[in-house]
């Protein structure tokens, strides 16, 4: 049985064969980022790599497809207002932009 989201609906075909890369031939071994997990963090911080310029990034998802389910880790870039209380306001401003990111 597949895994579903609540906003799988709302998606087009080309965003969920995104979704499904699977993995290229030939995998790129020696990257210069490895992003280990496909979920909302993983991937912005990918996307981040790549507009960054890092040079070559790999994403290693062990689920059969990216942002396949909720990330126990993901709260502050979910809702990086709630560290207002407790973090620097640069911290909060990277949340804020990394959540921009991943939305775009």
């Amino acid at each position: 049985m597949e895994r579903r989201t609540v906003w799988d609906a709302t998606l087009s075909d080309s965003e969920r064969a995104a979704l499904r890369p699977g993995l290229p031939d030939p995998l790129d071994r020696s990257p210069d980022v490895l992003v280990v997990g496909g979920g909302i963090v993983g991937l912005a911080i990918a996307a981040g790599g790549r507009q960054a310029e890092l040079g070559r990034v790999v994403v290693l998802e062990r689920e059969e497809r990216l942002a396949a389910g909720a990330s126990g880790g993901n709260a502050g870039a979910v809702a990086p207002d709630m560290h207002l209380l407790t973090d620097g306001p640069e911290f909060v401003a990277f949340g804020r932009a990394s959540r921009e990111v991943y939305r775009r």
